[in-house]
């Protein structure tokens, strides 16, 4: 059940608004600015959001009421991996953790989480890559 539900906060990451509430001082990786950015479910505009602000491995990943500037867990980095074909790693801000599909599964349903980035196992199920779709917010 919470698989599938979170398949489509997934689904809906496809649609999304992507809203910068600032830019942070400082990058931990690279000079200029680091954005932060609330990813907005289409269907029911609210915002991609750790659960419960928790700051273990494996947390899930949910869709949760938008909060203020202080809601940390529903703020995201996008960091474009080098490669050229688009794909990104989607930082949380609270944790310093990647959006992970957990075990690396392939089926529909699969459970997203936050995972440490790049650690044991970790490669494409913490990519992401972004797709335009052509819809209007109504």
């Amino acid at each position: 059940m919470k698989s599938t539900r979170l398949a489509g906060v997934m689904v809906s990451l496809l649609a999304v608004t992507l809203f910068a509430p600032g830019a942070a001082a400082a990058s931990t990786s690279s000079a200029g600015p680091v954005y932060w950015y609330q990813v907005i479910a289409r269907h029911s505009g609210k915002c991609l959001d750790v659960a419960n602000a928790s700051l273990k491995h494996a947390a899930n990943v949910i869709q949760g009421v938008c909060g203020g500037p202080a809601a940390y867990n529903q703020q995201w980095r996008i960091r474009y991996v080098e490669g050229g074909d688009g794909a990104a790693r989607v930082i949380a801000r609270h944790s310093g953790m990647c959006l992970d599909v957990a075990y690396a599964r392939l089926e529909h349903g699969a459970n997203v989480v936050q995972g440490v980035c790049g650690g044991a196992g970790s490669g494409a199920n913490q990519l992401w890559r972004f797709k335009r779709v052509a819809v209007t917010w109504e």
